[in-house]
C-alpha cells in the first residue's frame, strides 16, 4: 500500500482527519502514521486506535505490524 493510499483510506473513515506518515526505514512497508482527528476527544487511547484500524478492515493483510500508530484530538 502506497503512502497516498494509507492517507486516503484513513481520511475516507476519518473525513477531517490531519494524517501524517513517516517511512522510518525508507522501505515502503515501516510507517510511522499521526492521527489527529477532533473526534478522538475525550475517547480512550485503545478505542482511537481501534478507530483508526477499523479503515484498514477490509484491506489486504489487515493492518500491518510494521506501521506504529500515534492518535490525537488536537494538532
Amino acid at each position: 500500500m502506497t503512502p497516498d493510499e494509507i492517507i486516503a483510506r484513513l481520511v475516507q473513515v476519518l473525513p477531517e482527519a490531519k494524517v501524517t506518515l513517516e517511512d522510518l526505514r525508507d522501505d515502503g512497508t515501516h510507517h510511522a502514521l499521526t492521527v489527529t482527528h477532533p473526534a478522538f476527544a475525550g475517547v480512550s487511547l485503545v478505542d482511537q486506535h481501534r478507530r483508526v484500524h477499523a479503515a484498514f478492515a477490509t484491506a489486504p493483510g489487515g493492518w500491518p505490524e510494521t506501521w506504529r500508530l500515534t492518535t490525537r484530538s488536537h494538532a
